[in-house]
């Protein structure tokens, strides 16, 4: 009997599981090379590590595979991959953003290869230049596990330029969908009924349009990202189904700061969508950042003195001030350096440094 490559995604900081869209598209990726694939999808405690080590030890895969993000998952991880090689010899493999953007993630003596970019390109060797070649394989999930709110990443890539954002280095600022039909094909075909989609893509509204037809052909409540100069009333009246609520990145009260970042918005863009969202009654979430590179200390004043008003002013408005993250192959990561920013050395500084960010939030 053949074996089977096991899929393992390990989550550490949230307080529910996620749809693993990454592997259920390399699954299928695997299927159409005609390799068998099971996902392990769990909280990345103890108890679950000690599960994973004895599935592989027992059932011996061909390799194991992590789904990895510079995030807090990588310490469970980064665990879960020394304890495999020392207790099993089996070759670990990692994939996701964080070793396509961090280099030398292969050099770590748990790690023995890594899948930069699409995971469908790395199992396929082919670009992958239709996205419609490959859906969320949704038998390798038990979707009650995850509920009727169904995550979709019905694109990749984004046409924009933002200088914290990890895309227009690695997806270089081109952009790829599925069509209108297949959108629809992966969610009717979900295991169980949805109530409510949240689009997961870099950016779901770049092409206004197709957007505006996935959303009235499902006919469901929905969320998503929305660029302020996009958040229009003809936009919002082209909606069948209202969004139950958008998050907008506003990122900071100064202009100087708005043209560092490539936002490519003015604040006169951002006060323009929050009046349309408090006509449509629309929820939503606003992202700041404090601590950009160059930011003086009374720009950051105003970017907080902001998040507070914006909230006192609207009612259907929560504002969500964060610290800069700092990561390579983003367009401010050299500015960054110039300014004094110490990068991470290895693997597991860089899970440090992801820890403390986000425990700073």
């Amino acid at each position: 009997m053949a074996q089977r490559i096991l899929l393992v995604q390990l989550e550490k900081g949230m307080d529910k599981l996620f749809l693993p869209l990454g592997l259920l598209y390399v699954a299928d990726a695997l299927r159409q090379k005609g390799k068998e694939s099971e996902i392990f999808h769990r909280y990345g405690n103890n108890q679950n590590i000690d599960e994973l080590v004895e599935k592989v030890s027992q059932e011996k895969p061909e390799w194991v595979g992590f789904s990895t993000m510079t995030a807090p998952q990588l310490i469970p991880t980064i665990e879960a991959s020394k304890r495999l090689k020392d207790e099993t010899n089996t070759k670990i493999v990692w994939g996701g953003i964080h070793p396509t953007v961090v280099d030398n993630v292969e050099q770590e003596p748990y790690v023995d290869e890594v899948a930069k970019g699409e995971g469908e390109e790395w199992i396929t060797g082919n670009n992958v230049k239709n996205l419609d070649d490959f859906s969320p394989l949704w038998s390798k999930i038990d979707a009650n596990r995850y509920g009727r709110t169904i995550h979709l990443i019905t694109s990749r890539g984004c046409l924009y330029r933002f200088g914290f954002c990890y895309s227009p280095v690695v997806r270089k600022c081109r952009w790829k969908c599925h069509n209108v039909h297949k959108v629809l094909e992966i969610a009717n075909s979900y295991p169980i009924e949805i109530k409510k989609v949240e689009f997961r893509d870099d950016y779901f509204l770049v092409n206004l349009q197709r957007s505006v037809e996935i959303i009235n052909s499902l006919k469901v409540p929905w969320l998503a990202t929305i660029r302020a100069n996009h958040l229009t009333d003809d936009l919002v009246e082209k909606f069948e189904v209202m969004p139950e609520s958008l998050a907008m990145g506003v990122e900071t009260a100064s202009e100087r700061l708005l043209e560092l970042v490539n936002k490519d918005i003015i604040l006169h863009d951002v006060f323009d969508a929050l009046d349309v969202a408090d006509r449509h009654k629309i929820k939503l979430y606003c992202s700041l950042i404090i601590g950009l590179p160059t930011e003086k200390p009374e720009e950051r004043q105003a970017t907080i003195d902001m998040a507070k008003d914006l909230e006192k002013e609207y009612s259907n408005i929560t504002c969500d001030v964060k610290p800069y993250r700092c990561y390579p192959k983003t367009p401010l990561y050299d500015l960054a350096l110039d300014l004094g920013f110490k990068p991470p050395k290895n693997t597991e500084e860089w899970a440090n440094y992801a820890m403390k960010v986000w425990d700073s939030d």
